[in-house]
């Protein structure tokens, strides 16, 4: 009936059913409410075993939210991609509780993420993160991985290239563990290893021997000695928002801060609020709030109101965007990363047990070009230099900056996870 009633069906029955009913003898006004009442439950109702079941669930779930929520983290990660849950979101959450997380690391990392003792740890248990949210990793050689470890009591991979050879794994395997910086256990950064990653052969027939004997290009060049031994690679260290930026790509999430949190100083300079200023704020006043999209909703019954969930580095905020609002600010509202949302706060506190805020959006603003400014190393989210010596010659000052994009070329993008939206 639910899905008669989505598409707007069930009515063609009306006459159909009224007149039955009369003709068996029941009265018009009777069977007019019979069927009035069959057209609300299509548009809402639940069978009293599906409700029960429900009801059951949320309890449970909550139950061990309050008092296993490391238990309660582990086991939704291991459940992605499910609904709304985002990975970042359930770590943030787990996280908040006093769980201690710790990163995907090549020597300790099963494939699902898994528990480990931890005294200072909520419940007395750690947090720790499977090679299953490594983009790029395919499940055989993660397995493989682990298999190796295990494989020797446990020893941990000395290096990039030794975990390569004991498990097996190819270029672009090592490559996503670098990504994910899955070797910074091992001492090696997350461009140290990527670096080391690209230097492993994808097994013994692209080593020297082998290649001389293929007769290939490639063989005449594995040939030949270098004249002089290659000297270490210095590599630019990367920037707390690089880092951020890139481990969202490899993960889904990041341990370090908020990106928000790193955009604040920009972002206070455009006068918008937090949801900490959002969460206290009276009922009716106007505030401009800043937040990272993570869901937006149009539900069917809703009369094209669209509800968004965005997220700062103090927590999350819902908004509510109105027909006429939508309508004028689209492009924001279906594309936008980040948005700067100005409206009116609306406060229910009086029959709720905890106060439900929303803010009520007037206008909507893509920034999303501000995110990019993570990746703008040695200085502020919008470009501005933050030279602590004001005396630098114009050398130091015009040099470029590791990670600064080349005159004439166009700078990087800052490229995070997208929203999941529902219709």
């Amino acid at each position: 009936m639910a899905t008669f009633r989505a598409a707007g069906e069930v009515g063609r029955h009306r006459e159909r059913l009224v007149a039955g009913m009369v003709r068996r003898g029941y009265a018009r006004d009777f069977a007019e409410r019979v069927f009035a009442q069959i057209e609300g439950f299509g548009a809402c109702g639940l069978p009293e075993s599906h409700a029960a079941s429900f009801a059951h669930l949320a309890y449970a779930s909550a139950w061990l939210k309050c008092h296993h929520p490391a238990v309660f983290a582990c086991a939704l990660l291991n459940s992605q991609p499910m609904g709304s849950c985002a990975p970042a979101q359930i770590v943030r959450d787990a996280r908040g509780r006093g769980v201690e997380v710790r990163p995907v690391d090549a020597n300790a990392s099963d494939w699902d993420c898994a528990l480990e003792p931890e005294p200072a740890s909520t419940g007395g248990l750690a947090l720790r993160l499977g090679l299953r949210l490594v983009a790029g990793l395919p499940d055989a050689e993660a397995r493989a991985i682990v298999a190796a470890r295990r494989a020797r009591n446990g020893a941990p991979f000395g290096s990039v290239e030794d975990l390569a050879w004991r498990a097996g794994c190819g270029r672009k395997a090592l490559e996503a563990l670098a990504a994910a910086d899955a070797f910074a256990g091992l001492g090696a950064d997350r461009r140290r290893a990527g670096w080391e990653a690209r230097g492993v052969v994808d097994g013994p027939w692209d080593l020297p021997l082998f290649a001389i004997a293929s007769g290939t290009v490639e063989a005449a060049m594995a040939d030949q000695s270098p004249l002089l031994p290659e000297p270490t690679a210095a590599l630019p260290a990367q920037s707390e928002g690089e880092a951020v930026v890139d481990d969202y790509l490899a993960t889904g999430l990041s341990l370090r801060q908020h990106p928000l949190a790193l955009l604040r100083p920009r972002l206070d300079q455009l006068g918008c609020a937090d949801t900490q200023r959002l969460n206290t704020a009276r009922p009716g006043s106007w505030l401009c709030l800043a937040g990272l999209v993570l869901i937006r909703q149009r539900p069917g019954t809703a009369k094209g109101i669209v509800f968004l969930t965005v997220e700062d580095e103090h927590g999350a905020g819902n908004l509510v965007v109105y027909p006429d609002v939508a309508a004028r600010d689209r492009a924001a509202l279906v594309s936008g990363r980040l948005l700067l949302a100005e409206g009116r706060v609306e406060r229910e506190a009086e029959r709720a047990e905890v106060p439900i805020i929303h803010l009520i959006v007037r206008r909507l603003t893509d920034r999303s070009d501000l995110l990019d400014g993570l990746l703008q190393e040695g200085g502020t989210p919008d470009g501005e230099s933050q030279a602590e010596n004001g005396d630098l010659g114009d050398a130091a000052r015009t040099e470029r900056r590791p990670g600064q994009a080349e005159p004439g070329v166009r700078p990087p993008k800052a490229r995070l996870p997208a929203s999941r939206d529902f219709r």
